[in-house]
Formats: C-alpha cells, sequence, structure tokens
C-alpha cells in the first residue's frame, strides 16, 4: 500500500511540475504610452533585421526586473520556456506580431479580454545560431523611454 501512495505522490508531484506555471494563451494588449509606442514602432520595421519576414521568429518587448527593456527576435517557443514565471502578452506593431513579457502585471497596458492560443508552442524548444539585433530601452531623468544600447547585426 505504501508503494502504491508513494508512485501516486510522485505522478501527482510531476504532473503538477508540468502543468504549474505553462502559459497556453496570451492576451492581446494596447499600449498606453504614446512615446513608447512611437520608439517600439522605430525599431520594429521591416528592414531592421535579415529575417524580419520570417514566419518562424517572432519579435518581442521582454520587461526586465530592473525596468530595463530588450526589444530583440526569438521563437515564441523559446520565450514560453524561458521563464514558467511571467505574462506574455501580444501586441501588433508595423503589421508584425510583437510578444511581450513581463514578470508582473503592467499598468501602461490596456487589455483587450481576446486572446490567442499558444498550446502547439508548449513544450517545444529550438537551438538558433542565427545572431538577432536587439536594443536596451530604459527610462531616463524624464521619465521618457530612450535606447540606452543596441547591438546591430548587417544582413549579408
Amino acid at each position: 500500500m505504501k508503494i502504491v501512495k508513494s508512485y501516486s505522490t510522485i505522478i501527482f508531484l510531476m504532473l503538477n511540475s508540468l502543468l504549474f506555471g505553462q502559459i497556453d494563451k496570451s492576451e492581446l494588449i494596447t499600449f498606453d504610452n504614446n512615446q513608447f509606442i512611437s520608439l517600439i514602432q522605430s525599431i520594429i520595421k521591416e528592414n531592421t533585421n535579415c529575417i524580419s519576414n520570417s514566419k518562424i521568429h517572432n519579435w518581442y518587448i521582454e520587461e526586465r526586473e530592473d525596468g530595463s527593456i530588450i526589444v530583440s527576435i526569438n521563437r515564441i517557443a523559446n520565450l514560453l520556456q524561458s521563464n514558467p514565471e511571467k505574462y506574455i502578452y501580444t501586441t501588433i506593431i508595423n503589421k508584425k506580431i510583437v510578444f511581450y513579457i513581463t514578470q508582473n502585471e503592467n499598468i501602461n497596458i490596456s487589455k483587450t479580454h481576446f486572446f490567442v492560443d499558444l498550446c502547439s508552442y508548449q513544450n517545444v524548444e529550438y537551438v538558433l545560431f542565427e545572431d538577432f539585433s536587439s536594443w536596451l530601452i530604459m527610462k531616463d531623468q524624464n521619465n521618457n523611454f530612450v535606447i540606452k544600447n543596441k547591438r546591430l547585426f548587417k544582413c549579408p
């Protein structure tokens, strides 16, 4: 009887750990700060990155704990796997689907209550050997968003 209880507990814990924190949907949002929107629109353009037209890569904006923001490209499956304790929202900028990643409920966004199903991207990861351009955004002394650093990779 003890063996059955032990196996049951192990199976329960394994299933719980697999299901806990998995992100299966992403809410559509809009950003509230016009200055931030303009800055992001200046980055996410057709000619910003060599693979910007690729259907297998996604633009993302990641808000970090220190208040900085990274804008770059990756695959959504990798973004889902990198940290299960986060929120992933979806928006459209310059006709591109962009994922917004944050670790807390953000007050600088407006939620639409429409959702994108991300189930098909769960438990899938890709090894990427491409170099993607990235931008580091922070707030300046006037509380405006500015690009503090960028790594740009030229097209071949």
